[in-house]
């Protein structure tokens, strides 16, 4: 994928606060659906019908795609932590 781009945090943008506020949400529902995704883990008495490997084959493809929220929610932690250091380094200057 291609690595996200934090936007600058300036006067006629959106304000830092609410740039935090839409990635945590984000991340908020990443996490909801790494939760569902690991209560709908593949059971094994959904495939065994299909052969020996069915089971295998449709953990790997689920686990796949479970690493896929994972490597997005650090992603988007990274974004997090780039927007609020912004956001401490406007509310440190205006302090001044």
């Amino acid at each position: 994928m291609t690595k996200l781009v934090t936007p600058t945090i300036h006067s006629n943008g959106t304000n830092g606060d609410n740039l935090l506020f839409q990635v945590q949400r984000i991340m908020a529902s990443l996490c909801h659906v790494e939760e569902a995704m690991r209560v709908a883990m593949p059971n094994a008495r959904d495939y065994y019908p299909q052969g020996s490997e069915a089971t295998n084959d449709a953990r790997n493809a689920f686990l796949e795609r479970r690493l896929a929220i994972f490597t997005m929610l650090d992603e988007f932690k990274e974004l997090a932590f780039a927007i609020d250091a912004q956001n401490e380094a406007r509310a440190g200057r205006s302090a001044t």
